[in-house]
């Protein structure tokens, strides 16, 4: 049996969170003076170990108290619907989402990336899906290298990342990184011809943005011998 006095209540409130065991945590949980938010050495707290292990049952069951910490983030600054995102629990994301105190938009502190720029970075599809039907979320917050979420979802190749992106009508198709790239120039330089082709498709598109180096998006093209993609500029400069 487990032992759940209360010298040993929040350690076992942490293990069990992290191992799914839905029995102990609710047994933990009907006492009044259980600390629900007492981190472990890495800051993880109990709905943070939840919510990266993928235990929805356990995650549901936490935030059913008034007084857990949605937003309390571990040692890298990430939040449980950070940790989530970032590891593509879908689940765990819609749970966290229905809290009206999640700050969709807090940052982690090792990249500065947003829940939503976690997910796009990962091509985590329909996460980054109910995070866009949050009306609070911030579609162009840059990490700390100047990424953007679409910057970001361009460069890797993530088709399906990039069309619900574009369908948010506040986003900035030509926000640039730290080395002057923009998505457009990513997906250039990166060889992926769908999503060029995508984003030519819009009519705030800048094709002529030079990165740090003087490259327009078809220099990158031109340079690599990206042939398709080469077409696909030239045909958009020539309209």
């Amino acid at each position: 049996m487990a032992d759940c006095s209360k010298e040993n209540e929040e350690y076992t409130l942490l293990r069990a969170a992290s191992h799914g065991d839905q029995a102990i945590v609710k047994q933990l949980l009907a006492r009044d003076d259980v600390e629900v938010n007492l981190a472990d050495n890495q800051k993880y707290t109990p709905l943070g170990l939840a919510a990266l292990n993928d235990h929805q049952a356990v995650v549901k069951q936490l935030l059913m108290r008034d007084d857990v910490d949605v937003n309390a983030s571990n040692i890298a600054g990430y939040t449980p619907l950070c940790i989530a995102a970032d590891a593509g629990h879908q689940a765990v994301v819609k749970l966290l989402l229905e809290r009206d105190d999640v700050d969709v938009s807090l940052v982690e502190r090792n990249w500065g990336k947003t829940p939503l720029g976690c997910a796009a970075y990962r091509g985590y599809h329909a996460v980054v899906k109910l995070l866009l039907e949050r009306s609070d979320v911030d579609v162009n917050i840059m990490d700390n290298g100047g990424n953007s979420p679409l910057g970001m979802a361009a460069g890797c190749g993530h088709l399906p990342v990039v069309k619900l992106l574009l369908k948010r009508g506040d986003i900035d198709v030509n926000l640039a990184d730290n080395g002057g790239y923009t998505p457009l120039g990513l997906a250039a330089r990166k060889n992926h011809p769908a999503v060029v082709r995508l984003l030519l498709a819009r009519d705030d598109i800048d094709v002529n943005v030079e990165d740090n180096w003087g490259n327009t998006p078809l220099d990158l093209a031109a340079t690599n011998k990206y042939e398709a993609i080469v077409k696909l500029i030239l045909k958009r400069t020539q309209r």
